[in-house]
């Protein structure tokens, strides 16, 4: 099992639309399980998504689908 983390940093004061935007997009990702995160402990601005896969081909999998939808 992998869990990958993409690590967005937003301007000042937009963390949180980014990190509502990217809730809204992720249910699309339905075979595998997805986190969304705000860091309010480093940078305010850091949004953290999480993904947990089996295997990394499942993840490539994922991300071309999201590309062609």
């Amino acid at each position: 099992m992998f869990i990958i983390r993409e690590v967005f940093i937003a301007k000042p004061g937009q963390a949180g639309k980014l990190a509502k935007l990217m809730k809204e997009v992720t249910p699309p990702l339905v075979n595998a399980k997805v986190k969304v995160m705000i860091d309010f402990v480093t940078d305010f601005n850091k949004i953290v998504i999480e993904h947990e896969v089996e295997n990394l081909a499942e993840f490539e999998k994922i991300m071309e689908d999201f590309k062609t939808n």
